[in-house]
């Protein structure tokens, strides 16, 4: 949760990507740690792909209340 007072002046990204078929012989077994949940180990015959980025926001206005 952010305060509305807050100035936001970054923001970070995370995305699990997927494939879209099984491959069969493959086990992914890896640990998945995006922003505060919980680590997901899919244990399935798909591939994923875990990619994170910050992004600065620019040209922000602090806006009064």
């Amino acid at each position: 949760a952010v305060p509305a007072s807050a100035l936001v002046v970054a923001v970070r990204i995370w995305l699990l990507m997927r494939s879209e078929t099984p491959e069969r012989g493959f086990i992914d077994s890896a640990q998945y740690q995006y922003g505060d949940r919980p680590a997901f180990v899919p244990n399935d015959n798909y591939r994923r792909l875990l990619v994170a980025r910050t992004v600065q926001l620019r040209n922000t206005m602090s806006i009064a209340p």
